[in-house]
């Protein structure tokens, strides 16, 4: 549930048409792409621009970070309680 959640709030998962953007609201990655689209002119980016990419970063930094801990704490807990049970692992390539 944690790992879908942090995926939710970076991607539209529900969205499998182009009309579904309709239905669904964008999620982070779709900010970023249009922060990009308006800071790739052929000019400097403008300071709303900058503001827009510092605040889309801030947040899609928050949720990396939670995805981080998950990994490293989560998962490894989670394991810990499987091979206790002695049932199949999650194994993460590193």
């Amino acid at each position: 549930k944690k790992l879908s959640t942090v995926e939710e709030n970076l991607y539209q998962t529900k969205a499998k048409s182009g009309q579904d953007v309709l239905n669904y609201p964008i999620r982070l990655n779709d900010k970023l792409a249009g922060v990009f689209d308006a800071a790739n002119q052929q000019t400097a980016p403008t300071q709303s621009a900058q503001n827009a990419y510092k605040d889309v970063a801030d947040k899609i930094d928050i949720e990396i970070n939670k995805f981080k801990q998950i990994m490293d704490t989560d998962i490894t807990l989670y394991n810990k309680m499987v091979r206790e049970k002695e049932i199949g692992l999650i194994l993460l390539k590193k």
